[in-house]
């Protein structure tokens, strides 16, 4: 026997608005459509400033904490919340409704 629907399932939610349009700084660059292939040209790029440098606190004593901490330190940590946050306040404002399981209730 085919089993007997209790009540409906409700709609899903409806899908959050699209994010802002972020536009990329000018540049002095031309873009015109061609048919032939694209070739990039060769970025020029300095590697003086590239990886661990000697002046750089990192020993061979250092833990893996203090890798860590030399490439995502308090700027990057203070962006990465700030942007967390502002994404957040955006799905609340832009959801509708919200699951039950959903991390968004915490």
């Amino acid at each position: 026997q085919p089993c007997a629907a209790s009540t409906p399932l409700p709609p899903p939610p409806a899908p959050p608005r699209p994010m802002p349009q972020v536009h990329p700084a000018p540049c002095d660059c031309e873009w015109n459509w061609t048919q032939s292939i694209f070739v990039p040209k060769p970025c020029d790029f300095d590697a003086s400033g590239s990886g661990i440098q000697p002046e750089s606190p990192i020993t061979n004593e250092s833990t893996e904490l203090d890798y860590f901490q030399l490439y995502f330190d308090e700027p990057i940590m203070n962006l990465i919340v700030t942007q967390t946050n502002i994404y957040y306040q955006y799905v609340m404002n832009n959801t509708t409704e919200v699951g039950e399981s959903s991390r968004l209730h915490r």
